[in-house]
């Protein structure tokens, strides 16, 4: 941490990951990034989201479903644990009242409608993985946390049946 001469603190990513872990209730609101290390995850954001254009076949875009999940999906590594995880059943014993259990049995069908309970499976996983291996991901970000599947699943941490936010907003 350093203070600069107007009195900010900045931090580094490393220390803002360490608040994050051993600190989860520190308020980050008014905490900046020291300019060199902004520059530093700039640059390492602008690298992974290249790598990911890569990895992505755009063409795959225009192509039906049934093609996408044979080409992405079915390359995806989950172990077969996982592959078998009756997705609906985990989160619908995690409801504690009937408000919860409505909004998950609405949001179930639009995922099913979707094809998307594998992504929720996979989903799963990879927190579990970033649980298992201690590693520090958001709260939550844009239209994801109107899913209170997704909550459930803990890739968010905004309840959003507590917000009121409308699970239309990220299923368009």
């Amino acid at each position: 941490m350093k203070v600069d001469q107007y009195g900010q603190v900045h931090y580094s990513i490393k220390e803002i990951l360490e608040i994050l872990y051993h600190r989860p209730d520190f308020d980050l609101t008014q905490v900046s990034l020291e300019t060199t290390e902004c520059e530093k995850f700039n640059k390492e954001s602008q690298n992974l989201l290249g790598e990911l254009i890569c990895l992505t076949n755009h063409n795959s875009l225009t192509e039906d479903i049934d093609d996408f999940h044979e080409m992405k999906l079915n390359t995806w590594f989950m172990p077969e644990s996982y592959k078998k995880l009756d997705i609906e059943k985990f989160v619908l014993d995690q409801c504690q009242t009937a408000e919860e259990t409505q909004r998950v049995n609405d949001e179930i069908m639009l995922y099913k409608s979707r094809d998307l309970v594998p992504v929720l499976q996979y989903i799963k996983y990879v927190v579990d993985t970033m649980r298992e291996n201690k590693i520090v991901w958001g709260v939550g970000r844009g239209s994801s946390l109107s899913s209170f599947i997704l909550f459930l699943i803990g890739i968010n941490k905004v309840n959003p049946i507590t917000h009121n936010l409308d699970i239309h907003e990220f299923l368009r």
